[in-house]
């Protein structure tokens, strides 16, 4: 169906239409291009749960070749932004995503509350609803949303989010953090990158993708703050989330015994992410030419299955205790989680765990965390050397993970869900899915038998409630 028109946000002290009046660009313009571009200040950071704007220095990097494809003469719009004080630029190039310009505010319209404002022109709203996932790396070819229709259906006018809870919720936190030192010079633009995404779920302006680096599903769940999940609900009944604990550590069991290996063709998915596991084939044979890496990575495997140190970190991932053994042996916070302490040591164990498994390997000589997961765990860590070895595959391990995780999750446990009970709803958030009260026992033990079946242990997964 047409959609006849889109909700952008911008700065509340900003009247573009005046604005324009009163200051006409030298060129031709259509008024929701400007919105459009404007917007996106407020939106990027809205859609990439991972977006730092503390660490920026509230730069939002505007990918030019994605903008392009929406607003052909971007440039010149971009430049009377510029020109004309609403726009500043840090005129650095950003790795976010991929390399991308930042643009802020000018001081006059920072740190103000965003408002909602329509846009109509067709070809820009079908641009934005089709094309929204910015691709900062594509290894798969693009997936017709058709293909997960057991997913896409349940965005529908029975998802709803309790707007005033949302606003109650969201002016706590930004008066919290205002509070704070390190956080009170964002705290409105976090608010407004927290709130855009509950108003673009209320709004049911739902932008669903597969992104074309893992095969995750991305929706306004996925970038939904997690305090707020609790004001969503799926046909007035709450929603109850299955999340796969210790989830990337999990599947990295994958890389610990050559039987695992070999049945969920990892090889097959290196290869996606690092060419230097990709088949060759000699001039002399239509038969593949055996790779040495691969040979080195199948044998690290073997070797390494019955070392005390990989049996230790086997151990660890399948009790659902990884992150909680890391801060323990790491010594840097020990695991006695009382209210004195000024930080969560799992969740710090877990930043580490993730900085280790997916940084360069070159930076082993910079980070002493790194040096000391290799100390502890030195079967695994050279297993996860070897897959991300050759300059500019430094996040091989991380994309294989994802992409097992997208398999496993998608197009196992949803689909098989789908394909006995079509009836049940279902929404991922990457390694967890969420449906709801009645259906999540039968969803739970589908998620295990599917999961164990694949990683060769039991899954542990952490029921919570979304209220």
């Amino acid at each position: 169906m047409k959609k006849k028109e889109y909700t952008c946000y911008i700065p509340r002290n900003l009247d573009i239409d005046k604005f324009l009046s009163d200051n006409p660009p030298s060129f031709k313009y259509h008024r929701d291009n400007f919105v459009y571009i404007i917007s996106l200040i407020f939106s990027i950071p809205a859609h990439n749960k991972d977006f730092d704007l503390i660490k920026s220095k509230g730069f939002v990097p505007v990918y030019s070749p994605i903008l392009q494809g929406k607003v052909h003469e971007y440039k010149d719009y971009i430049r009377y932004l510029l020109d004309s004080n609403i726009f500043v630029t840090d005129d650095k190039y950003s790795n976010f995503g991929a390399k991308s310009l930042g643009y802020k505010f000018s001081n006059q319209y920072d740190e103000k509350i965003a408002i909602p404002v329509k846009i109509t022109k067709y070809t820009l709203i079908k641009s934005i609803t089709h094309n929204s996932k910015p691709k900062s790396e594509t290894y798969l070819p693009e997936t017709p949303l058709e293909e997960v229709a057991y997913l896409t259906k349940w965005f529908n006018p029975n998802l709803q989010i309790d707007r005033q809870g949302v606003e109650r919720c969201l002016n706590q936190l930004m008066e919290q953090e205002k509070q704070d030192p390190l956080t009170k010079r964002y705290a409105v633009s976090k608010f407004n990158q927290r709130k855009i995404g509950a108003e673009k779920l209320h709004n049911h302006e739902y932008n669903l993708s597969v992104d074309t680096t893992s095969g995750r599903f991305h929706s306004p769940l996925t970038s939904l703050k997690s305090e707020l999940r609790k004001f969503v609900t799926y046909d007035g009944k709450k929603l109850v989330s299955l999340d796969l604990k210790n989830s990337q550590p999990f599947l990295s069991l994958v890389f610990t015994d050559i039987e695992l290996f070999r049945k969920n063709n990892v090889k097959d998915i290196i290869s996606i992410y690092n060419k230097n596991f990709a088949n060759k084939r000699s001039e002399y044979s239509s038969n593949p030419v055996p790779l040495p890496n691969l040979i080195r990575l199948e044998q690290a495997i073997i070797n390494s299955s019955k070392h005390q140190d990989m049996i230790e970190y086997r151990e660890a991932v399948i009790e659902g205790r990884f992150y909680e053994h890391w801060a323990l042996v790491s010594g840097k916070y020990g695991y006695n989680p009382c209210p004195e302490l000024t930080v969560d040591p799992r969740g710090e164990a877990k930043k580490e765990i993730f900085q280790i498994l997916f940084s360069p390997n070159t930076s082993i000589g910079s980070s002493e965390d790194i040096q000391w997961f290799n100390a502890l765990h030195d079967s695994i860590y050279y297993i996860f050397y070897l897959v991300k070895q050759g300059k500019g595959h430094h996040n091989a391990l991380a994309c294989t993970l994802q992409y097992i995780e997208s398999q496993l999750i998608i197009h196992g446990v949803c689909k098989t869900v789908a394909e006995n009970n079509p009836d049940i709803p279902l929404f991922t958030i990457h390694d967890s899915i969420a449906t709801t009260e009645e259906y999540v026992d039968y969803v739970q033990q589908i998620m295990r038998d599917i999961i164990k079946d694949a990683i060769g242990a039991d899954p542990m997964i952490k029921r919570e409630e979304w209220e």
